[in-house]
């Protein structure tokens, strides 16, 4: 079961790997990066939202944005005035496209709301020093360990409320973007999908949590303990559970 799991969650990074390959072919590795962080920052039932900010907000739109304010605050101010979030300031409105309509919605726990994750993605950008493909290189190249490369990906909060992108959402990031970014380098291949092998998995959640607990091992142990494995399962969920599989696929 554990090995199946294992050689799903490879299936699955490889063709996470594979469609970003034909994004960086079709628009470049920046723009194909930027595209991918912010769908995967999208979550809570705001995807399509993000993915729309994303191609209001280009890469040189922010390159603009960063010189006239800043790589944090002006980028910051700009996603949250696109965002319908925020007005934006005279000088900064003049260099932006109209915005989302209707703007994100703050739905959620208040830790989760989308302001904070546009601010988490400033902060990224400018520890990135404005280049976001070169730091995810970068990071995975000099990342001694899983838990190392996790940490160059978190981003701390100003207040109370807790980190703009904790240690789960960091690590999502990576296993879901960042990983699979740096492995269509096929010289860095081996690199990342040795740190994915190490990476631990993250709490149940949702979708894979009714069939952990049917996977759960005789001595009481998660069968999902690592990312690869929780990949795993989320790839027979995608091919067997969401198409009526109980009872024939491999893990029956």
């Amino acid at each position: 079961m554990e090995a199946a799991l294992a050689a799903a969650g490879e299936g699955r990074f490889a063709g996470r790997a594979a469609r970003l390959a034909q994004d960086v072919a079709g628009v470049g590795a920046e723009a194909a990066l930027w595209q991918a962080l912010f769908d995967a920052l999208g979550v809570g039932g705001d995807r399509a939202a993000f993915r729309h900010l994303a191609e209001l907000c280009t890469p040189a739109l922010a390159r603009s944005v960063a010189a006239a304010g800043g790589r944090n605050d002006g980028l910051e101010a700009a996603l949250l005035a696109l965002a319908g979030l925020r007005p934006a300031s005279a000088p900064l409105a003049a260099l932006l496209p109209a915005g989302l309509s209707p703007p994100l919605a703050r739905t959620g726990r208040p830790a989760n709301r989308p302001e904070r994750r546009l601010a988490a993605f400033a902060r990224l950008y400018a520890r990135a020093e404005g280049d976001l493909a070169g730091f995810a290189v970068a990071s995975v190249v000099g990342a001694e360990s899983a838990r190392e490369l996790v940490v160059a990906w978190q981003v701390g909060g100003p207040d109370k409320v807790g980190a703009l992108l904790g240690r789960e959402r960091a690590r999502e990031l990576v296993v879901n973007v960042v990983l699979p970014f740096v492995a269509t380098r096929a010289e860095l291949r081996p690199k990342a999908a040795s740190l994915l092998a190490e990476m631990p998995a993250a709490p149940p959640y949702g979708k894979t949590r009714f069939l952990e607990a049917n996977l759960r091992r005789a001595d009481g142990w998660r069968a999902a303990g690592s990312a690869l494995a929780q990949q795993g399962l989320l790839a027979y969920l995608g091919e067997w559970c969401s198409r009526g599989g109980c009872g024939r696929c491999p893990l029956s």
